[in-house]
């Protein structure tokens, strides 16, 4: 796409250098065309880690970092308005929404905005979203490894940014590409709908449909590479490790999931759709017993299985990997899991570090560099979808997914790319754990079924669209 563009989407694979690509078209376009004001809005983890070290290492430009209390980053942002001669302002997303009225303060300031994880902005109603599309810049790159995070629907609002009135409105979207089924409001519910008004429906996305003509029509508007069709690194090999639950485990499990069975048997087809929060909150409760242990809904004061299988089986592929001289990454997708793993192995020979929700960003990249440049440091414990992006850990190559729990394909992939980039000189070994004839297959099913979606509409030519979740699926997976 040429460089007068409007907007584009840069959707090459993770690690084929999405963010030096956007920095160097940002000089380009002050040395030519003259822009003054660059903002990149990107996740709170990248902004040190990723951009701060980038704009610092491959151009001359300043740039200035929002972060840390309110009054902080009011300075901060003063700072750089005042001056004429800083072209980047790396802000996150949340502190960017946080900060919205201040920013408009300083009118349409800048002439390119650059959205690092696009995908982000996939709800158009999020208040994230509304904040981003407040700004009309000449110029806008999205950047996103994998931007149909779960479902086709995720692209509209991408492309109306980059693009304003490309598909028309979301419904005209929606219509066009969608397959929608219109259930009753009062369907289910205890009092009777007044027959005198207006029956309300709401709309359930069952498929979709023309997936072709959507990915033609996608074509002009984004640049897509795979990273086996660039770069020459070494292999990626996936080791899938079944484990067996103790007997607690199981006890716990097949009781909660009978009562699961007995919720669903007693369900009516179309109850699925309307009972879907329940449903998964059971699906949760199940795969955190995979995990090896429970929680409320908070989350909080997990109680631990004794022996767990997964932790035994951690500690065997941990102590493996040390002794042969590498390094591992641990991924898990809840918040107690990564609380009691970096307990576990912040000690001696381990000394890991890690990346959470509840790690502050000074800290975050305190703990990569340790990981990447520090011999003593073997271990990295992340939360995959706080951990997952914008960091380079290819000191190590191996990793470990405990489990997948209402991940995407995009999140996943994007936490596996962070040992498979540029640096990485072993083959890179990627270990998922299942735990045997449980909730943790249906996630990998999943996951797989999502990932089709998008290759659907980015990769491949099998335009066939996967089928919706249905009882009986549901009822399979607790067999």
């Amino acid at each position: 796409m040429s460089i007068e563009s409007k907007g584009v989407l840069l959707a090459d694979s993770m690690g084929l250098g999405k963010s030096y690509q956007s920095m160097a078209v940002a000089v380009y376009l002050k040395i030519n065309k003259g822009i003054k004001k660059c903002l990149i809005i990107c996740p709170a983890t990248t902004k040190h880690a990723v951009w701060e070290k980038e704009i610092q290492k491959h151009t001359n430009e300043d740039c200035i970092i929002v972060g840390g209390p309110k009054q902080k980053r009011m300075k901060q942002i003063e700072d750089y308005f005042m001056s004429p001669f800083i072209l980047f302002l790396v802000v996150g997303f949340e502190s960017f929404r946080a900060d919205l009225k201040t920013y408009k303060k300083f009118g349409d300031p800048w002439n390119l905005i650059i959205l690092d994880e696009s995908v982000r902005i996939k709800n158009p109603q999020s208040q994230i979203t509304e904040a981003v599309k407040e700004f009309s810049p000449a110029y806008k790159i999205a950047l996103s490894g994998w931007p149909l995070a779960n479902r086709v629907e995720d692209i509209w609002s991408q492309v109306d940014w980059i693009n304003p009135g490309c598909f028309g409105s979301y419904w005209s979207f929606e219509d066009t590409y969608m397959q929608t089924l219109k259930i009753p409001v009062d369907r289910y519910s205890k009092d009777k709908a007044d027959p005198s008004k207006p029956q309300k429906y709401f709309k359930e996305i069952i498929g979709y449909k023309n997936l072709d003509k959507l990915k033609e029509k996608l074509a002009p508007l984004y640049i897509r590479r795979l990273k086996e069709n660039v770069l020459d690194l070494p292999p990626k090999i996936y080791s899938d490790r079944e484990v067996e639950l103790v007997s607690e485990q199981k006890k716990a499990y097949k009781s909660m999931k009978e009562e699961m069975l007995l919720f669903v048997r007693t369900m009516k087809e179309q109850d699925v759709l309307v009972k879907a929060q329940s449903i998964l909150i059971q699906m949760l409760r199940l795969s955190q017993i995979t995990s090896g242990f429970i929680t409320d809904v908070s989350m909080e004061n997990p109680t631990w299985f004794e022996n767990s299988a997964k932790l035994k089986i951690i500690q065997e592929i941990v102590e493996e990997t040390i002794a042969s001289g590498d390094k591992i990454v641990l991924w898990s997708r809840w918040v107690p899991m990564v609380k009691h793993l970096i307990k576990t192995y912040s000690v001696s020979p381990y000394n890991a570090v890690c990346i959470s929700g509840f790690v502050k960003d000074q800290e975050r990249k305190e703990a990569v560099y340790s990981f990447q440049n520090d011999p003593t440091c073997r271990v990295f414990v992340g939360q995959v979808q706080s951990g997952g992006m914008g960091i380079d850990l290819y000191a190590g190559n191996v990793q470990i997914f405990i489990d997948k729990a209402f991940l995407s394909p995009s999140t996943v992939l994007q936490a596996e790319d962070r040992q498979f980039r540029i640096g990485q000189t072993k083959t890179v070994v990627i270990i998922n754990l299942f735990a045997k004839d449980t909730i943790d297959v249906y996630w990998e099913k999943l996951l797989k079924k999502k990932k089709k979606i998008a290759n659907t509409i980015f990769d491949e030519k099998d335009m066939s669209a996967p089928p919706k979740t249905t009882k009986e699926d549901i009822l399979e997976l607790l067999q």
